[in-house]
């Protein structure tokens, strides 16, 4: 049986990802948007281009909690790692889509948003320390 194009890509979006599986039965690293039930395809839903910047923006929100995270706590787990490594995948490929000038927008907003919420000297430390 020949795998879907769908399927193909998602397996690169997960690629590396999946959880970690020690004797006892103990599992480490399961993330229910990366590799749990929650990140099922569903191929009979075509999303529109609206319905896709809203994605774009949910992932760009999960990667900079995590990275903010990170930032803050000077710490990390597995499941910030494997947020981020898929939400960076899955913004690559929402640009591939939708365009670089309209990923950027939404960065350009969440950093608004961010800005206000933090000050905007949280959101300047935070930025350069991405750099």
């Amino acid at each position: 049986m020949k795998k879907s194009k769908r399927h193909l890509k998602r397996k690169t979006d997960t690629k590396g990802l999946g959880p970690r599986h020690f004797r006892g039965g103990e599992v480490i690293g399961l993330v229910d948007e990366v590799n749990g039930p929650g990140s099922q395809l569903c191929p009979s839903f075509v999303p529109t281009r609206h319905e896709l910047l809203h994605l774009a923006k949910y992932w760009i929100e999960r990667q900079i909690d995590v990275d903010f995270f990170t930032f803050h706590t000077g710490c990390s787990g597995s499941t910030e790692w494997r947020i981020a490594q898929y939400s960076t995948r899955r913004i690559q490929r929402l640009a591939r889509i939708l365009g670089h000038s309209a990923i950027r927008a939404i960065y350009d907003e969440i950093g608004s948003e961010f800005s206000e919420q933090f000050g905007e000297s949280a959101w300047e430390a935070f930025c350069h320390s991405r750099d």
